[in-house]
């Protein structure tokens, strides 16, 4: 599978759960959580494992911008 699918795919689905949170009234930062969860390449194998071993600088920012989010959701 093409990189660039894989990240439209990561991204189309965090957008999408996270609206879907958004409509039951939870922060988006718990449908981030939850696309994490359902495109897990142990879980549903969407995602290929070899693109998760190759994106830890991206894994890294993705992660301080979510938790930046959860910081600024709590006030």
């Amino acid at each position: 599978m093409q990189s660039i699918l894989v990240v439209g795919i990561i991204i189309f689905t965090g957008f999408i759960f996270g609206q879907i949170a958004n409509f039951f009234k939870l922060p988006r930062v718990t449908g981030y959580i939850l696309a994490g969860v359902v495109l897990n390449p142990g879980i549903t194998h969407l995602i290929p494992q070899n693109f998760i071993n190759h994106t830890d600088l991206v894994t890294n920012i993705a992660l301080s911008i979510i938790t930046f989010s959860i910081g600024g959701s709590l006030v």
